[in-house]
């Protein structure tokens, strides 16, 4: 049987103009697709390698091309009064004229609150850039934004979806049977239909009544039962909260890593730039974690109190920072990409 041919994602970008939003792209796409079908040059040319022949080969073998346009996508130089854009050795220009030229299908992408180029700035080669619809994400509805995009892909591509938690086929938390609760409806109507045949009143009645003293509760652990026969506590469910979690007011992504109850945490900045790590644990879904934030070169610590919401895919807590004497509370919320 012929193994099935993967269609690839071509990713197209400035580093100076979107590189951390590019990422944070990337990252929720390889949700959905297999890495090997995502192409970032950072991620796949090896060192020693011709950057041009590795781009032609990928070029090659992709089915669309994201174009990713930022604000500063075109890179004007302020001394020169020039773009960069319309340079001949710009890898930009260079990777979207190929793929224009062989027919790719390529999505501009605006990022940023970016506007498609102007025309009458573009290069040649590119302005046939200029007839493909555009797909806008907003870092307001980047959740919404970037699922819609990626759906589009999934159809373009003819890929089947994979199980997505979102949508109940996969849970962290599964939702709790109804099957218990059909029990208990079975059950009182069962004690309505018997409670008909009962004579009220009646004092020949075999029905004795249930004295009140006779219905005491017994305890988990009565006093001098055997301790080797004790009954323990049930201990509350460890939720998995591995992965990326992002702020949406722009702060950051926060990396978890966990192995049971532990767990590790490491934030970068939407610059790529880490600015802070810690240990700490998760009990239930309650996550308390001791770290230290690094503000303008100082090494801060500083306690992570969060709350994981039951759909699993939100966290919202306070981050408590203590310094020179100092100390003062900052409210968080964290979605998981």
């Amino acid at each position: 049987m012929a193994s099935l041919i993967k269609k690839k994602i071509f990713i197209s970008y400035r580093v100076k103009d979107t590189q951390a939003a590019t990422g944070r792209l990337v990252d929720a796409l390889k949700q959905h697709f297999d890495e090997d079908q995502i192409f970032l040059d950072i991620d796949k040319i090896e060192p020693g390698l011709d950057f041009t022949e590795v781009i032609s080969k990928y070029l090659d073998s992709s089915d669309v091309m994201l174009a990713i346009i930022g604000p500063d996508w075109m890179g004007y130089n302020s001394e020169k009064g020039t773009y960069r854009i319309n340079e001949l050795n710009d890898w930009v220009r260079t990777e979207i004229a190929t793929a224009l030229k062989r027919n790719i299908r390529v999505v501009p992408v605006l990022l940023d609150g970016a506007n498609m180029p102007d025309d009458a700035i573009l290069p040649d080669d590119l302005k046939p850039i200029l007839r493909r619809q555009s797909y806008e994400i907003s870092n307001k509805r980047w959740k919404y934004d970037s699922e819609e995009l990626i759906q589009y892909l999934q159809k373009a591509l003819g890929q089947t979806p994979k199980p997505n938690p979102r949508n109940g086929n996969i849970h962290p938390n599964p939702p709790k049977s109804n099957s218990k609760f059909i029990l208990i409806g079975l059950g009182v109507l069962i004690l309505l239909a018997l409670l008909k045949f009962i004579p009220s009143g009646n004092k020949d009645s075999n029905v004795l009544p249930v004295k009140k003293d006779t219905m005491a509760v017994t305890p988990v652990n009565p006093p001098g039962a055997d301790p080797g026969n004790q009954v323990q506590p049930v201990a509350a469910e460890t939720k998995n909260i591995a992965g990326n979690w992002y702020d949406p007011n722009g702060k950051g992504t926060y990396i978890f890593s966990q192995s049971v109850e532990q767990v590790s945490l490491k934030i970068y900045a939407l610059t790529g730039q880490q600015t802070g790590e810690g240990i700490g644990k998760i009990n239930g879904d309650k996550v308390n974690v001791h770290m230290t934030l690094s503000l303008n070169d100082v090494m801060i610590p500083c306690d992570l109190q969060l709350i994981l919401a039951q759909d699993g895919y939100s966290m919202s807590g306070n981050i408590k920072i203590e310094n020179n004497g100092a100390a003062y509370s900052e409210k968080i919320f964290l979605e998981r990409q």
